[in-house]
């Protein structure tokens, strides 16, 4: 069988067509990976974190990655603003906030780091059997999740699953 890298990433300007090429990114990665269990909810989720950066971060470029490391497929969306996202409960009534609401329902736990530069927003999903992607090193978290753990990162709005229940720790 074909060993599939732990990572891929792509760099792009921070333009509402970024969005597209996200989500051919993850869709295509998770094809390879046979990860397809958890790839619409990825696109989807990829799709809101990359148009929240182009609305609100007003930066050049945005970083898109994927990780598939043991169980844990992790979706990161860095750009050069230090403006942590905050997630709104949206009302019936109101026509947008809702972005972050569905990254925080489609994933198994969300969060955003602060780096020196700017900002990673990352959202991960659970995979049934665990797949074999070479580096055992990387189980349970990504390179740049360690990145900014070393940097002093801070996280924002995660949501952890427990026992089915879902919290949020701040």
């Amino acid at each position: 069988m074909e060993k599939v890298p732990a990572a891929a990433g792509v760099t792009l300007p921070c333009v509402p067509e970024a969005a597209k090429a996200a989500r051919e990114l993850v869709r295509t990665r998770l094809a390879h990976a046979g990860l397809a269990e958890v790839s619409d909810d990825a696109v989807m989720v990829v799709s809101e974190i990359v148009g929240n950066s182009v609305r609100h971060s007003g930066t050049r470029y945005v970083r898109i990655w994927v990780t598939c490391t043991g169980r844990v497929v992790r979706i990161s969306v860095a750009d050069s603003s230090r403006t942590l996202p905050t997630l709104i409960i949206a009302r019936d009534a109101d026509e947008g906030h809702r972005g972050l609401g569905l990254v925080d329902a489609l994933s198994y736990r969300w969060g955003a780091d602060l780096l020196e530069l700017g900002k990673v927003v990352w959202a991960e999903f659970e995979t049934r059997p665990a797949p074999s992607f070479g580096s055992a090193a990387l189980e349970n978290s990504s390179d740049l999740g360690e990145l900014t753990a070393r940097q002093g990162g801070t996280v924002h709005g995660v949501a952890l699953r427990e026992g089915g229940q879902r919290r949020v720790a701040g």
